[in-house]
């Protein structure tokens, strides 16, 4: 009896082994497929990070600044005389619709009074809205105004133009960047491809929107003649009437 039962119980001691070896497999092939599938999500997490970076496609100094700006953030690009009795300033979004309707109804009555020397325009740009194209062309046209203002200064106030001559549908890819250089071209400025292409100015585009919340501003266009808001933007009327009433000061 008591050889049976040592047989017995050594039968059921390699059995509780076999068990036990069985179970030590089972946990390390499911290991073994956690780890996997970790592997292939961290390399899909990774994979979707370069993608996202290449689509940006920014090689820029994040502290580089166009020359030729100026103010607080160097967010201002100035047209016109410094001796210019009137100061207009405005802040604008290239992909802002209502800013070409002010471009259009306003441009070439300024124009005439910085031409005749009575005024100056300060220009803040901004680029808070990226969101209304595909490829972050608020960004992407702010950046190459910069490029062209640090190329060619002079050059800046028809790039100026024919972006907004040219504004692309909200919700559509915006203008390509070589469309964006064509343009400068047009306007007389230097060869900006490459700051186009790397974003050279994608940080100073950053900093100068963020100024332009600073200066609590809350909406584009916003103008202002002589430190007064202008209420009325859209209407020419309205501005001229500002900028008469300023002069005759």
């Amino acid at each position: 009896m008591t050889s049976g039962k040592s047989s017995r119980e050594s039968r059921e001691a390699k059995a509780a082994e076999r068990r036990l070896a069985a179970q030590r497999a089972e946990s390390r092939r499911k290991n073994g497929i956690r780890a996997g599938i970790a592997i292939v999500v961290l390399v899909a997490i990774v994979g979707f990070g370069a993608l996202i970076q290449a689509q940006r496609g920014s090689t820029g100094d994040s502290t580089a600044t166009p020359a030729h700006t100026s103010g607080p953030a160097n967010g201002v690009i100035t047209v016109g005389q410094d001796s210019a009795p009137v100061e207009v300033t405005v802040y604008e979004d290239f992909q802002c619709p209502y800013c070409k309707q002010f471009e259009e109804a306003s441009n070439d009555l300024i124009t005439s009074y910085v031409e005749a020397g009575k005024v100056q325009v300060k220009y803040h740009p901004m680029a808070f809205l990226d969101e209304a194209s595909s490829t972050r062309y608020s960004t992407r046209a702010l950046n190459a105004a910069g490029c062209v203002v640090d190329s060619t200064p002079s050059a800046f106030e028809k790039f100026h133009d024919l972006l907004y001559a040219n504004q692309p549908k909200e919700k559509s890819a915006g203008l390509p960047d070589s469309q964006l250089i064509d343009y400068a071209k047009q306007a007389g400025a230097g060869d900006i491809s490459s700051c186009v292409k790397d974003l050279k100015f994608e940080g100073w585009t950053k900093r100068v929107t963020d100024q332009a919340s600073k200066d609590g501003v809350v909406s584009t266009p916003t103008v202002f003649v002589d430190g007064k808001k202008l209420e009325n933007v859209l209407d020419p009327t309205a501005v001229k009437s500002a900028i008469e009433a300023a002069l005759a000061k």
